[in-house]
């Protein structure tokens, strides 16, 4: 469960570090498009409970609340958003365009709400059954 925990923070932190690319590719958070700025409220609010975990830790966040199948659900889906992200980020070695970022987005938005509802359950998942664990 430990390699699993490490793999899940670690997707989390490069999915944050992706999405802030793509956003730089818009010149400005307020330039890029509302589901990819809500989307990264999402990683980062799930990033800064996985920092919060490990800061009693030694670092490494105790996720051994959670179920195998649930971490494996959050990995699944980070990994699709760092794919998504990853593709982007690859496209962008060139002259991005306004037209490019706009096509991109409109093929994309969907799978971006789509992720980041999964983001919030997930958070969710994660962050009742520490909140309890941790009253006790």
């Amino acid at each position: 469960m430990a390699e699993l925990a490490l793999g899940v923070v670690s997707l989390t932190f490069q999915v944050v570090s992706l999405v802030n690319s793509v956003i730089d590719t818009f010149d400005s958070i307020q330039n890029a498009p509302q589901e990819l700025r809500d989307f990264r409220q999402g990683v980062v609010r799930l990033q800064r409970h996985f920092e919060f975990l490990g800061a009693d830790v030694s670092g490494v966040p105790d996720l051994g609340f959670l179920h195998v199948e649930d971490a494996t659900a959050i990995e699944e889906t980070l990994t699709l958003c760092k794919d998504l992200l990853q593709q982007q980020v690859n496209r962008q070695e060139g002259m991005v365009t306004k037209v490019v970022r706009g096509v991109w987005t409109l093929r994309n938005s969907q799978k971006l709400v789509k992720y980041k509802n999964q983001i919030n359950d997930h958070y969710t998942q994660i962050i009742l059954p520490s909140w309890l664990r941790w009253i006790r």
